[in-house]
């Protein structure tokens, strides 16, 4: 039966539930004392499953914390984690997907001499989980890094031994990899015991394996017709993404100790409850600081800008909040051609735009500032992307309305390029929101 779980070996974090007829999506996060939080403050809130249940927009996960402190992968260790409950709640979780985050205990004194049997008895424990009824995909995370530490870790056996052989049994189970290790290593002030995230280490590990989970699960580069065809994989995990494989939580923010998640989610909650009907989401452009007024001419309006971020970041930051807001009827997104990828501005722009317009919100209106350019090339480029999506949009009438602000409503000129600069900004929106309301905003 696969009925919500409740015993004292593990806990499971639900987003909102869903009201949709299908079952909440099951995912069991195992693993030793990282998965379980030691550490924190509070593991039920803080631990790296808590947050990651945070991280997925339409409320139809449920996220299992099977994490057991001090367990090894090796069957042969001082405590398996096969043979603890954590384990076996795991199972009888019936999971759509896993992610097995263990072998730091595996480096200890008391198990260092039984590495020669890593490979084998992790290629059991994938396998074991590849063959439970419920089909579930398997991600394996390579382990975050160990520094000096009271535990008896070694990090450089992790990191020459341990990290080498996950790699090893994912290809050949053909497993799925989230990399923990490398985007971790210069990490070290987030782990203040050497083994241990804090708090804002465990949200960018919730973070690496969200978009982990996400990628993998999408399989964004078949065609859509296709997805449904890899590994199995459960149709409803194309529900939770939509706008597909575009937009990815802030990692370096959370790593620098800003809780960006948290403000975002009371925002947005605070945007919902209100109603909103206008949001304005990028960078400094539209920080809340610079709110003229919570409502115009009737629309009431939320601003949500981030001084700094980066346009895969804003992308995440709308895309979720529209899965929050069902009041929302109008959105203007900022995503600066310059802060694209240099080398890969055009690529990233027409993935960025075909997620807005896949949303899956018809009669949803969104408009997008690019500008300002800096030369009359860099704007072709950015025209010679739009008017291909443009093309494609004739064939795919579904999803949110998408137009380029700055160029249906054209600014003020500076120069051969045409650019909009800070100061046009609200004139700008305010054109546009008159145009579709079909009177003056004062």
């Amino acid at each position: 039966m696969r009925g919500a779980a409740a015993c004292g070996a593990f806990v499971a974090f639900a987003a909102a539930v869903s009201s949709a007829g299908s079952p909440p999506l099951r995912i069991a996060c195992v693993g030793d004392s990282i998965t379980f939080g030691a550490g924190l403050a509070s593991a039920s809130l803080q631990s790296y499953p808590a947050r990651l249940a945070e991280l997925f927009p339409t409320g139809r996960v449920i996220v299992g914390n099977f994490g057991a402190p001090g367990r090894t992968l090796l069957r042969g260790g001082d405590l398996p984690y096969v043979r603890d409950g954590a384990f076996r709640a795991a199972i009888e979780f019936a999971p759509d997907a896993v992610v097995i985050l263990l072998g730091a205990n595996d480096t200890r004194p008391p198990n260092r001499g039984r590495l020669g049997e890593f490979k084998r008895d992790a290629a059991d424990l994938v396998q074991r989980f590849q063959r439970l009824a419920s089909r579930p995909v398997v991600v394996v995370a390579l382990p975050t890094p160990a520094w000096e530490n009271p535990h008896g870790v070694d990090g450089e056996l992790l990191r020459e031994e341990v990290v080498l052989r996950w790699c090893e049994v994912a290809a050949e189970c053909r497993a799925h990899v989230v990399d923990l290790h490398t985007p971790l290593r210069s990490a070290r002030s987030r782990f203040p015991d050497g083994v241990h995230p804090d708090e804002h280490g465990s949200l960018a590990v919730a973070m690496l394996v969200y978009g982990a989970l996400r990628s993998r699960l999408l399989s964004s580069g078949l065609p859509e017709s296709d997805r449904d065809a890899l590994g199995g994989m459960d149709s409803r995990w194309g529900e939770l993404w939509p706008w597909g494989d575009y937009g990815m939580p802030n990692v370096a923010a959370a790593l620098k100790g800003n809780d960006w998640l948290r403000l975002h989610r009371e925002r947005v909650a605070g945007a919902a409850e209100r109603g909103v009907r206008l949001l304005l989401v990028g960078d400094a452009w539209f920080e809340p600081r610079h709110e003229p007024a919570p409502e115009w001419a009737g629309t009431p309006a939320a601003w949500m800008g981030v001084a700094g971020d980066e346009p895969e970041h804003v992308m995440w930051r709308l895309l979720d909040g529209l899965s929050r807001m069902p009041a929302l009827q109008y959105a203007v997104v900022r995503l600066s051609w310059y802060r694209l990828t240099s080398e890969r501005r055009e690529l990233e722009l027409a993935d960025a735009i075909r997620a807005l317009r896949r949303c899956g919100r018809p009669g949803l209106e969104i408009a997008v500032l690019l500008g300002p350019f800096e030369t009359e090339a860099d704007r072709w480029r950015a025209e010679t992307v739009w008017a291909r999506l443009e093309e494609e949009a004739q064939h795919r009438r579904t999803g949110a309305d998408v137009v380029w602000l700055d160029r249906a409503v054209p600014a003020r000129r500076e120069g051969a390029a045409g650019t909009a600069s800070a100061m046009d900004r609200m004139e700008l929106v305010r054109r546009w929101l008159e145009s579709r309301i079909g009177r003056p905003v004062e």
